[in-house]
């Protein structure tokens, strides 16, 4: 696609080359937020067609932040795929979880002596797939605490985050290499305050999009902390 003369600024975790930064996530100043997620078995290539808009992978996200500031304006550019809806179909095999204890249903001739807490829990998946994470995540999602403070509900939201991140060992992807979390992050679509974690790092990073020059030409970039870090209280 041809260089945009202006675009909204855009804030996210990228790998920069050649000065052009490749997004895994971004959001844009309007609070417009989105991620290039893996779905090998939806991907299509097609062959360069003159008229249309030849986006490549690497630049959709800067393509669609830089110019739209609401949802509304993204569908007019694209059609999200695949679709959302078998996923929540899929949330109906545990309509059943809960935070609380569970009443026994199974017969009134059995006596349930509750052995653990979680046992409404029991049945919630702990797999490594992408499935499984979503299930988790969501149960977590809405059963997790809202708070009045905006350091209170970024530390919620991580926790929520990394209930679903793959540790190194789990998932492999080849003989003797495994795919990992790198890194969790958010961002405030209000105020542009964009927040990270990384695999080595959970100490929360915060980058504010608005100390920086928003009509500024340049890029500005800052290197991921991911070194481990002890607070050491002796």
């Amino acid at each position: 696609m041809p260089d945009m003369k202006q675009h909204y600024a855009l804030i996210g975790i990228a790998l920069v080359a050649d000065e052009y930064p490749l997004y895994f996530d971004a959001a844009n100043e309007k609070g417009l937020g989105m991620a290039g997620l893996n779905y090998p078995d939806n991907f299509k290539a097609f062959d360069v067609q003159e008229g249309k808009d030849n986006v490549t992978p690497f630049e959709f996200i800067p393509w669609v932040l830089g110019q739209c500031a609401s949802v509304d304006a993204a569908k007019k550019l694209l059609t999200n795929n695949p679709q959302f809806l078998k996923q929540l179909t899929n949330l109906d095999n545990y309509a059943s979880l809960s935070p609380a204890m569970p009443v026994n249903t199974f017969s009134k001739e059995v006596n349930f002596n509750g052995y653990s807490r979680g046992l409404s829990s029991h049945n919630l998946p702990g797999g490594m797939d992408s499935e499984s994470r979503l299930v988790r995540v969501a149960f977590n999602k809405f059963n997790a605490p809202k708070h009045n403070s905006e350091e209170e509900n970024v530390d919620t939201y991580f926790h929520i985050l990394h209930s679903v991140e793959q540790q190194k060992g789990l998932d492999e992807v080849a003989p003797n290499q495994f795919e990992y979390t790198i890194y969790s992050d958010d961002t405030n679509l209000d105020t542009g305050a964009f927040y990270y974690t990384s695999y080595n790092n959970k100490r929360i990073t915060e980058v504010d999009l608005h100390k920086e020059n928003l009509d500024s030409d340049k890029l500005i970039t800052y290197p991921i902390n991911d070194k481990i870090v002890f607070d050491e209280e002796n």
